[in-house]
């Protein structure tokens, strides 16, 4: 993986919960933190974060089946102060 890029994958088991239901509480997530919303349905949704000082642009990504969710996020933008020589 290229220097400055990340990227984190983790699956969650919806015992309990209606798939629907944990996509609601998702998109409600990303406009609390402000977060753009790209797209949504019924198994997944995609959203970007907005940049800081502190922080990258990140892409994150839910995708739900199976009574499983698997979140992804992955930066798409190098962080600030990260050289690009070697």
């Amino acid at each position: 993986m290229e220097k400055g890029f990340h990227e984190y994958h983790e699956t969650i088991a919806l015992h309990h919960v209606a798939p629907k239901v944990f996509i609601i509480l998702a998109k409600q997530y990303v406009e609390l933190h402000g977060w753009r919303l790209h797209f949504i349905s019924e198994t997944g949704l995609i959203a970007y974060t907005q940049h800081g000082i502190t922080s990258w642009n990140a892409e994150l990504q839910i995708l739900i089946e199976d009574q499983v969710a698997t979140l992804s996020s992955r930066s798409v933008e190098r962080e600030q102060g990260d050289s690009s020589q070697h």
